[in-house]
C-alpha cells in the first residue's frame, strides 16, 4: 500500500492562518491555532497538546471536493472549535474526525450547508472518545438546506466507550420555512432576494 507522506508544521505559539495546508499541525502545549479559510484541502492532521486550542472558521463555495480533516486532541484540557459553511453547486463531502485522546478535553463541531441544485452534500462527523479519558465534551451540529431534490446526507458519528463524558448531537435536513419567506416578502422583498438573504443568514451563523 502506498502511503501519503504529509508536511509537518509545528506550532509553538499563538498563530493565526488564513488557510489550512496538506500536512500535519502539531499545537504545543498552552498555544492557540486559529484557522480562517476559504479553500479547501484534501486530508490534514492535528494533534493538540495540553491546554492548547484550535480554532478553525471555514467558508468554502467551490466545486467537486472531498476533504478529511482530523484532530487528535491528545492533551489535557485541549480544545476544539469547528465551524464550517459551504454554498455547493457540485458534489461534496467532508469527513471530521475527533479523538478525544485524554481527559477535560472538548470538542464543537458546527456545519452548515445549502445546496442549489440537485448536487450531493455529505457531512461525515466521527468523534469518538476511548475509556478512561473522562470528564470530556463532545458537540455535534450538522444541517442542510436543500433547494431542489436531496441527496445529501448526515452521518453524526459518536464512538463512546466511557460514561463520564457530556455528548449530544443534532443533525438536520430540509428546506427553508415557507412562512420565513413570506414574512420578507410581506416586507417588499421579491422571493428571490428573500431566499438570499435566509441562504446569507444560515451560513453565516455561528460565524
Amino acid at each position: 500500500m502506498n502511503k501519503i507522506l504529509m508536511d509537518r508544521k509545528v506550532i509553538d505559539k499563538d498563530e493565526v492562518l488564513e488557510n489550512i495546508d496538506n500536512c500535519i499541525y502539531d499545537i504545543n502545549d498552552n498555544c492557540k491555532l486559529i484557522i480562517n479559510a476559504n479553500s479547501s484541502t484534501n486530508k490534514c492532521i492535528f494533534n493538540l497538546g495540553n491546554n492548547s486550542s484550535l480554532i478553525i472558521n471555514k467558508y468554502y463555495e467551490l466545486q467537486d471536493i472531498e476533504e478529511e480533516i482530523t484532530i487528535n486532541l491528545n492533551g489535557i484540557n485541549s480544545r476544539l472549535d469547528y465551524s464550517f459553511s459551504t454554498l455547493t453547486h457540485n458534489d461534496q463531502k467532508y469527513v471530521i474526525n475527533v479523538n478525544h485522546n485524554n481527559i477535560s478535553t472538548i470538542s464543537n463541531v458546527i456545519n452548515h450547508g445549502v445546496v442549489r441544485n440537485d448536487s450531493k452534500l455529505v457531512f461525515e462527523v466521527n468523534s469518538s472518545v476511548e475509556k478512561g479519558n473522562k470528564k470530556s465534551v463532545l458537540n455535534q451540529e450538522s444541517k442542510i438546506i436543500v433547494m431542489s431534490k436531496n441527496n445529501s446526507i448526515i452521518k453524526p458519528n459518536l464512538y463512546i466507550d466511557e460514561y463520564d463524558v457530556d455528548a449530544r448531537h443534532a443533525a438536520t435536513i430540509g428546506r427553508f420555512n415557507s412562512e420565513d419567506i413570506f414574512y420578507l416578502m410581506t416586507k417588499g422583498i421579491d422571493k428571490k432576494e428573500a431566499i438570499e438573504l435566509l441562504i446569507s443568514g444560515f451560513l453565516n451563523i455561528g460565524r
